[in-house]
C-alpha cells in the first residue's frame, strides 16, 4: 500500500487520505478490508477511519481508496454521523438478508 497524498484540516480535526491499493490478478478488495488495511498502517482505530471512494481503473490490478481519519470519535460523530448510520443500518439490511435466505434455503 502506498500512500499518495495527505491533507490536514485543522478546522473539521481530520485527515483526508489516499492510497493506491494492489491487488494483483484479485478483484478490488472489499471497503472493510481496505479499511483493516489502513488502521493497521497508521497504528488507529478502525472507528476514526471513514471511507469516501475507492476507484479502479479497468484493467489495472490497483485502486485508489480515499478515507477521512478523524482525531476524535465525537468529531465523526458530529461530522459523519449520517454516513456512519447508513453504513450500519446498509450492514444490518445485508445480514438480515442473508438470514432470509439461509432460512429459505434450509426448508
Amino acid at each position: 500500500m502506498k500512500k499518495l497524498y495527505e491533507r490536514d484540516s485543522q478546522l473539521l480535526q481530520r485527515k483526508r487520505i489516499a492510497f493506491e491499493i494492489p491487488h494483483e490478478n484479485k478483484p478490488t478488495p472489499k471497503k472493510e478490508d481496505i479499511k483493516k488495511q489502513i488502521a493497521s498502517e497508521l497504528n488507529i482505530d478502525e472507528s476514526l477511519i471513514v471511507m469516501k471512494h475507492v476507484y479502479t481503473d479497468y484493467g489495472e490490478h490497483k485502486s485508489k481508496a480515499i478515507v477521512n481519519v478523524y482525531k476524535d470519535a465525537n468529531i465523526l460523530k458530529k461530522l459523519d454521523a449520517k454516513k456512519v448510520k447508513k453504513v450500519k443500518e446498509d450492514a444490518k439490511k445485508k445480514e438480515k438478508a442473508k438470514e432470509a435466505k439461509w432460512k429459505v434455503e434450509k426448508i
